[in-house]
């Protein structure tokens, strides 16, 4: 099922003649020249499901890596969080089945124009950059698989190079296009194969519907009696002759069509490989016949670089997320370097972060996966009102809300140095420091001048007032005792009139 409607058959009968002129609102590029290789594969999978029906008594969990592709440029790429929330929706969609899928490894954030607006001419590099044990998604601007960029394909499996390809717009827990794509990685047909560049009209194919399809497949009947060499091949999947293509008001298909012997056609609305959309997301479903389908694909030899034998080391994530530093509505010390802190839930070993001018993140939100528990941003504005938020996932857990929205405004002061000259370089040592230790800081002086030095917070708090530095010409050591000072982020500044320099220190716990 795909969210909006239809797949386009642009390859029917090799002219474009057959296709309706309704406007389309989305379409599915597994069809043509790409279906032939899922329908051999279907076939040899069910026979070996007859002679010897895979059982998964455990979970199996897959791996996938999903390829976020923007333009050179860095724009135009699906968010984060849409992603997220993809991996938790398929899970439940396949949960029925003990299937799960978990990411292997990092996101995959690419910068390629070409790929993301086409694909098919990328196939080489795409390739080089594919994970050889996953299944990779790759989620782009124009995924067809046909020459024209008609901005209706909404999602392709690739049979031979074995990778799908998805519209960033249907990445998102409300969209059942992925599922719909993954039916057909392990080798489901539509439910209406053979009507999907002419859906039927009584008007045009007329009532009773002829014994053989548009696309030369066997019309199923609605007592199955012909169900395994007609249709999508499948007995528990009623008939269906793309009614959802012009069927868009509700859940319920009562458009009259009988098949080839006069018997009304009830189709499946809420089956996962048709393309009625207007059934509640959560109905949306795989026939008995179609998981078993699935789980002996997933079983075959073809799908070895799958069964890697690895179960996710998390399976949840306990605890409440909180946001730490800086304080809810304070002012920070640096535009250009705030730090921003947060707890670590049990089970989290990835935050989501976010960061906007809004509080609903809708202007330009700014977004960053962090493997700890924080990190300092240094390209915000100066006096500025900003919102963020974080959200923890692992691997396979990604189902775990944001925190609450926290603000904070930025000062106008930078840490980059403004006209001093004199300091011609500076270092501090040991960096991390522990918190009994004695910091050395290490000034390189072309010419004297007096400096003011403190410690600020990693919110811009002065916490220490070291004191005024005669600096001279040559080498300067200021030892620095942090007596205890409490384990974390802080910014040792060196404040003259001829300008200020700033140095990140991390302090740890002994």
């Amino acid at each position: 099922m795909l969210k909006k409607i239809m797949c386009l058959w642009l390859c029917c009968m090799g002219s474009l003649a057959c296709l309706p002129a309704q406007p389309m609102n989305g379409t599915c590029g597994t069809i043509g020249q790409y279906a032939q290789p899922l329908k051999q594969r279907l076939l040899l999978n069910q026979n070996q499901a007859k002679g010897n029906p895979v059982q998964f008594r455990n979970t199996m969990y897959i791996p996938v890596k999903f390829h976020i592709v923007a333009q050179d440029d860095g724009t135009g790429a699906v968010h984060y969080r849409d992603v997220l929330d993809q991996l938790t929706a398929i899970n439940n969609d396949f949960a029925p089945l003990n299937m799960q899928f978990y990411l292997h490894g990092e996101l995959n954030q690419l910068r390629s124009t070409g790929i993301y607006a086409n694909h098919m001419n990328n196939g080489a590099r795409m390739d080089s950059l594919r994970d050889r044990n996953a299944i990779n998604i790759w989620i782009v601007k124009n995924p067809s698989p046909f020459s024209q960029d008609d901005g209706l394909v909404l999602g392709f499996y690739h049979p031979q190079r074995d990778w799908i390809v998805m519209l960033k717009e249907e990445i998102n827990a409300r969209s059942s296009t992925l599922p719909h794509e993954l039916g057909h990685f392990f080798s489901l047909m539509h439910t209406h194969y053979g009507w999907d560049a002419d859906p039927w009209q009584a008007s045009r194919h007329g009532n009773p519907a002829p014994e053989r399809s548009p696309g030369g497949i066997p019309t199923e009947r609605q007592d199955r009696s012909n169900c395994e060499v007609a249709g999508d091949y499948i007995c528990d999947t009623p008939p269906d002759y793309n009614f959802g293509y012009f069927w868009i008001t509700n859940c319920a298909y009562n458009g009259g069509a009988m098949d080839p012997t006069g018997v009304l056609v009830k189709p499946s609305e809420s089956n996962f490989m048709g393309y009625f959309f207007s059934c509640p997301r959560s109905a949306y479903h795989f026939s008995s016949q179609q998981q078993l389908i699935i789980q002996t694909d997933y079983a075959e030899p073809l799908r070895n670089y799958l069964r890697i034998g690895y179960t996710p080391t998390h399976t949840s994530i306990v605890g409440n997320m909180q946001l730490l530093a800086p304080a809810a509505g304070a002012t920070v010390a640096f535009y250009n370097a705030v730090t921003l802190e947060w707890n670590a839930p049990a089970g989290a070993t990835r935050y989501l972060v976010e960061i906007d001018r809004v509080p609903n993140f809708g202007l330009q939100p700014t977004s960053m996966i962090v493997a700890g528990n924080s990190i300092t941003i240094d390209n915000l504005e100066p006096n500025r009102q900003y919102y963020w938020r974080v959200r923890p996932f692992n691997e396979y857990v990604t189902n775990r809300g944001f925190s609450a929205v926290r603000n904070f405004r930025t000062g106008d002061v930078t840490t980059a140095t403004h006209d001093l000259k004199q300091l011609s370089a500076w270092s501090l040592y040991p960096n991390p420091v522990a918190s009994d230790e004695t910091l050395t800081l290490m000034l390189d002086m072309r010419e004297g001048l007096e400096a003011q030095l403190t410690m600020h917070s990693a919110t811009g708090q002065v916490i220490q007032n070291i004191g005024k530095q005669q600096l001279r010409p040559g080498t300067n050591m200021v030892q620095i005792p942090l007596n205890g000072m409490p384990a974390g982020l802080y910014v040792l500044v060196l404040q003259s009139e001829q300008g200020r320099m700033a140095r990140r220190l991390v302090v740890q716990p002994r």
